[in-house]
């Protein structure tokens, strides 16, 4: 027997716990009824603009309760919805917009450019009488279109089917346990897959949000001492800042895990975290993947060190080569997902989707890892981002960990910069309130990095480029070395 439809998740917890806290974005707090009796109105809303399944339902917006109950609305009505970065330039949006043909547009003023047709939010509600029952969720349909975070090329938009968010929950919750007082600290954007995936989590396991957005290593202490938060997800630069703002287990006392993922997480930063009793977990995941795939566990004594955790059940990973050949435990390759959050290809993009996915349905995520003969996965680097010196592959991701050991560095992004002799040489970009003198940097280095592996040249900068979700867009980092941006740093 196959699972294809399920009852509509957010009435069901407005009709079992119609008082119990939904949503808290710091303005408004909502119950699961009143974000259910929102949603309605947003999709009388829809109805009127002439929205029918399949539409795509564009949406700019901050998280807040208004921006939370319009997503529950689209999913509902089976439209599609597109969620777009408020931060995005005008030929940005345009750029979506003309991938995605969305039949309605909407923004709560939030973004910086000018949204080509939009209307506002708060023009769409209507008032409707309450309806009892609503159309099961179709598993198998597109919900939504996330845009890529766009660190190798044009963003691509990945189709996450409803089922993907359902499964990710479900078996998300099996993994890292549900409680009845469960409350999410939500800091992430609404176009993010990680910020979505909260959402529909919350909504599925009965659990409240609290909305704390922009990021601010103050307001998120002071939530986390006083908001019963049991549950975050944060990327590494943010628990970075918490740790300099003397964030420590007094100061989250109902918090029973961080979820650290978006981008590589230095061990000695996760290290340093449990020292000061911080519930920090690992993950590993991707937007075609609906969020994390693998995750750890607190307490867990055979955990490898360094390592994003284990598979969340029932993901199945493959490391193979590059002929796709699976490789024996503890030797690297290309990491494969198989299970039922592999999203359902690029929107529109079959020559992307056919790189993205093996005929039998695994995603090829392009990422270097291996895997522990106790099935701990270790993730190394995106396969793109390999620098090659001299015939050697070096590890980006490894360079930088050690260099974060270096006192006053806060950021670091290594990259590859063409080379004459070598191909390619070692080039690293550092963040430090205080001057950085290379030969001292090198010397650090050499007690823990090959010689080969030490950067050849150094640039210091007030700010690295990163995606909304974290990682370092690399490509970025390069255009700016080659085009000369920023001077090498010189003893």
């Amino acid at each position: 027997m196959s699972i294809r439809t399920v009852p509509d998740w957010l009435q069901h917890q407005a009709a079992t716990r119609p008082n119990h806290l939904a949503i808290d974005d710091g303005r408004r707090q909502v119950s699961f009824e009143e974000l259910d009796a929102e949603a309605r109105r947003y999709q009388a809303g829809l109805s009127a603009q002439g929205i029918v399944a399949g539409d795509r339902v564009a949406l700019v917006a901050r998280p807040q309760v208004a921006s939370l109950a319009f997503i529950h609305a689209v999913i509902r009505h089976q439209a599609i919805l597109v969620p777009l970065d408020p931060n995005l330039t005008e030929a940005d949006f345009r750029t979506r917009i003309g991938d995605s043909l969305p039949k309605l547009v909407v923004s709560d003023g939030s973004a910086r450019a000018s949204v080509p047709d939009a209307i506002g939010l708060d023009d769409v509600a209507q008032d409707s009488p309450r309806v009892l029952f609503s159309e099961p969720l179709n598993l198998d349909r597109v919900a939504v279109l996330v845009y890529t975070s766009g660190t190798t090329g044009t963003p691509k938009a990945a189709q996450i089917r409803v089922g993907n968010f359902f499964w990710s929950a479900l078996f998300g919750g099996l993994h890292m346990g549900i409680q009845t007082d469960d409350c999410w600290l939500f800091v992430m954007p609404l176009f993010h897959v990680s910020g979505l995936s909260i959402i529909f989590r919350s909504v599925i396991h009965g659990s409240s949000i609290r909305i704390r957005v922009p990021f601010s290593p103050t307001v998120t202490r002071d939530t986390l001492r006083t908001g019963n938060i049991t549950l975050t997800s944060w990327v590494p630069t943010m628990l970075f800042r918490l740790l300099e703002e003397g964030l420590g287990p007094n100061d989250a006392p109902s918090l029973r895990m961080i979820l650290l993922g978006g981008a590589p997480a230095s061990p000695d930063l996760v290290a340093q975290s449990r020292t000061r009793g911080l519930p920090v977990v690992p993950t590993y995941g991707l937007t075609e993947t609906c969020s994390q795939v693998v995750t750890g566990l607190i307490g867990e004594g055979n955990e490898m060190p360094g390592s994003s955790g284990r598979p969340i059940f029932p993901t199945q990973i493959r490391i193979v080569d590059g002929s796709g050949r699976e490789v024996p435990s503890g030797q690297p390759g290309e990491i494969l997902i198989s299970g039922p959050t592999v999203f359902a290809g690029y929107w529109q993009n079959p020559d992307a989707t056919a790189q993205a996915l093996t005929t039998d349905g695994w995603l090829r995520t392009h990422d270097l890892g291996w895997m522990s003969p106790q099935g701990w996965l270790t993730v190394i680097d995106r396969l793109g981002d390999l620098i090659i010196r001299g015939g050697e592959n070096i590890s980006p991701t490894e360079i930088e960990n050690a260099v974060l050991g270096f006192p006053d560095i806060e950021d670091v992004a290594v990259v590859g910069i063409p080379d004459p002799e070598w191909g390619e040489v070692v080039a690293a970009v550092v963040v430090s309130s205080t001057p950085i003198r290379p030969q001292i940097l090198t010397n650090f280095l050499q007690m823990r990095l090959a010689r080969y592996k030490i950067p050849t040249v150094y640039f210091q900068v007030d700010a690295l480029p990163r995606t909304p979700s974290g990682k370092i867009q690399r490509r970025r980092v390069r255009d700016q070395i080659e085009s000369h941006v920023w001077g090498p740093l010189t003893d």
